[in-house]
């Protein structure tokens, strides 16, 4: 478990993030949403060619005046070092008022422990003043940038210090916002949430990736939930290779094969999956998410780009839904 004692400040931040379902917000299995949304958008790379090249992005866009959103990532960080890695805030200029002073934040609760606070860590990020701030929740330490939009953000675990660091997208190196000592004794799950919306408002999650130390257990549940998450990681990659102007096909192929050995790996072990209504649920998704990447193969191979993102977009919904349906993380019953 977290070894550190939240500050008042913290608990009343960490308080309106986590608790606010109490309000009458609906959740559905793992996202949680009151007067915001998430969706998948994209930007032409050539505003002139609306079936040429897309960049692919997450957004977190505000409905209603004090619209909130809690998504559930579906992959645990157990024991051991990690760092997780992305680029967020505001992509839209023309949003830049409407997405004024809302709170995004980076979240790794402990499994089990879903909202509560002293078994939580919140790291956020906020557009202010005219500039970007990244801050620590729990205390004073922050960064702030003049005239900047959007920051890469890493969060990292060496083993003691769970560290923090920000940098304008393209800057040489990292500024450290914020690190203390840390550790845990069950798996974390990671979540991206956002509070504050304005009407309108967005937080844009441009990119993420991850990488985690594999369970000292990797039979049974355990062990097709890592080939799960795996997979998952994976067709992040092959997103970000297939996106954009010059799409890496030979790349999106080689890790395209690699997430289906996961499935493959994570299928092979599903028998051994002891509540057996559940196994089935669960191969039956895992079968559909490899066809859907089998068909991203061919588009791959015909290298049309928006089409092979598209199968990549449906076969991690339907991971995420092994995951969600496997470990049973369904979180509205504890609203």
């Amino acid at each position: 478990m977290s070894r550190r004692r939240p500050s008042l400040a913290s608990a009343a931040a960490l308080a309106v993030l986590l608790l606010l379902p109490f309000a009458g917000g609906c959740i559905r299995k793992m996202v949680y949403r009151d007067g915001a949304r998430t969706v998948v958008k994209y930007e032409l790379v050539n505003p002139f060619e609306p079936r040429g090249p897309r960049d692919y992005f997450l957004r977190l866009e505000g409905q209603r005046e004090g619209g909130s959103t809690i998504n559930i990532l579906p992959f645990f960080v157990y024991p051991g070092p990690f760092f997780v890695e992305g680029i967020g805030g505001i992509s839209d200029l023309d949003l830049v008022d409407e997405s004024t002073d809302s709170v995004a934040c980076f979240e790794l609760f402990e499994d089990g422990f879903f909202g509560d606070l002293a078994h939580t860590v919140d790291l956020c990020g906020r557009y202010t003043a005219g500039g970007y701030q990244a801050f620590n929740s729990e205390n004073a330490d922050q960064q702030f940038y003049p005239g900047t939009y959007l920051l890469q953000f890493r969060v990292e675990y060496d083993g003691t210090k769970l560290s923090y660091s920000t940098r304008p997208v393209g800057a040489p190196t990292y500024d450290l916002v914020t690190s203390f000592d840390y550790s845990w004794d069950t798996r974390l799950l990671p979540s991206l949430g956002a509070i504050g919306f304005h009407k309108k408002g967005v937080y844009d999650l441009l990119a993420l990736d991850w990488t985690t130390t594999m369970p000292a257990d990797t039979t049974g549940e355990t062990g097709v939930g890592w080939h799960l998450q795996e997979a998952y990681r994976l067709d992040h990659q092959t997103l970000s290779l297939l996106e954009g102007a010059t799409p890496d096909f030979p790349g999106a192929a080689t890790d395209l094969g690699l997430a289906r050995q996961e499935l493959s790996a994570a299928l092979a072990l599903a028998p051994l999956i002891m509540d057996v209504k559940v196994g089935k649920q669960v191969v039956r998704y895992v079968t559909r998410a490899d066809q859907k990447l089998e068909r991203a193969e061919r588009e791959v191979a015909d290298q049309d780009a928006n089409g092979a993102i598209g199968q990549v977009l449906k076969s991690a919904r339907d991971q995420g839904t092994a995951f969600q349906t496997l470990f049973g993380l369904d979180f509205r019953k504890q609203f």
